[in-house]
Order: structure tokens, then sequence, then C-alpha cells
């Protein structure tokens, strides 16, 4: 579907929303974060989403630095956004905040954390989870 979203946090479209999504129709996972309706961080992964089989995807900022990442590649970088602190009341995980498809799929594990994990703790994570996907 198009824009098919993991997650998109907010307040309706374009409104202090945070989204893991299919970027259009295509196989790249993106990442972004909006202050009011303006884009404070967008990050896209080619080739990030897989097709027909169990993915793990994920992002991570710190307020320095973020990661988007599935379990095979990432991109990384440098970047002092993080979301704002507002009450979000439009929070949906396969759903988005505007006129897109529903994601089209199942999802195994969904977890969301007040902080940024390590990459030591985004592994244990990941090791815990990914027999029961058939992951490696």
């Amino acid at each position: 579907g198009n824009w098919e979203r993991i997650i998109d946090f907010g307040q309706g479209t374009a409104d202090d929303n945070i989204l893991l999504a299919r970027e259009g129709t295509t196989n790249t996972l993106t990442f972004e974060m909006y202050n009011a309706s303006s884009i404070s961080l967008s990050v896209d992964l080619t080739n990030g989403v897989l097709n027909n089989a169990w993915g793990f995807y994920g992002f991570r900022a710190n307020g320095s630095t973020y990661r988007l990442f599935n379990h095979l590649t990432s991109i990384s970088g440098t970047s002092t956004a993080l979301p704002t602190n507002v009450s979000r009341n439009l929070n949906y995980i396969g759903r988005s905040n505007w006129p897109d498809a529903y994601f089209q799929t199942y999802m195994g594990v969904l977890a969301i954390y007040n902080r940024a994990l390590s990459d030591s703790e985004i592994t244990q994570f990941y090791n815990v989870h990914k027999s029961r996907y058939g992951l490696t």
C-alpha cells in the first residue's frame, strides 16, 4: 500500500507526528519527526522494507545522533532533533494520520521506549525475538 505506517503518533495530519513507514509504494523505510507542521527530521533507508518476509525495523534518536535500521542494514547520522513534548492523542499502529494505506501484513512485536536504547540493548532485544520469526 501507499505510505503504509508501522507507527504514526501525532495530533492529526502533519501535527507533531512521529512516524515509521514505507515511503510511498517503494521498499524504502522512512522515519519522520514533525515539530508542529514542519519536519524536524526525515531519514530514509533504501531497500529497508522487506516484502513477503518478517523484518526487524527500528529508529533511535538521542539528541546528537540517529539510526534507522532493519535487521540487515542501517543508516545513521547526526541530528539534535528530538520529539516535541506535547500530548499526542492520535497514536496509531499500522494506521496513518493521513489518508494513507493501512499496514497490510502482521506485526509480531512492537516496543516503544521513553529513551534511546544503546546498540547492545537493541541487539539484545533482537536476539530475544529473532528465532520466533525466522530471522538470523
